[in-house]
């Protein structure tokens, strides 16, 4: 199999970190000298290594995210990863829904069911 050649052109944000150290981060990666692109995946510290992940292309990510491209969060309606401190669910959300109590969706649903 031929070599991979990469470029982590920028990176946005780490999105969770295992005990092993790996970490999910988003960022802006070129791969094979390619024009970059926006990707999730889990890197190893030394950033040699990473397993499996999602690339898009600035135009997937726009649609994915309703619009949004800015790479720092902030925005009352720009996405950013959440991870529930609770049960570890991570999802994405907007800092509008964070801040008026949304919470987690799983703790959520598994709050109606006990009802």
């Amino acid at each position: 199999m031929a070599d991979i050649k990469y470029e982590i052109k920028e990176e946005i944000a780490v999105l969770s970190e295992n005990s092993r150290g790996w970490r999910k981060e988003r960022n802006l990666v070129s791969w094979n000298d390619g024009a970059p692109k926006y990707d999730i995946r889990e890197w190893a510290p030394d950033h040699e290594r990473m397993g499996k992940g999602v690339t898009l292309t600035p135009e997937e990510f726009e649609i994915l995210t309703g619009g949004s491209m800015s790479s720092t969060p902030g925005e009352e309606t720009e996405p950013d990863f959440m991870a529930c401190q609770t049960c570890g669910h991570e999802w994405e959300a907007v800092i509008r829904n964070r801040t008026n109590g949304s919470g987690c969706p799983h703790c959520k649903k598994r709050k109606a069911k006990d009802m």
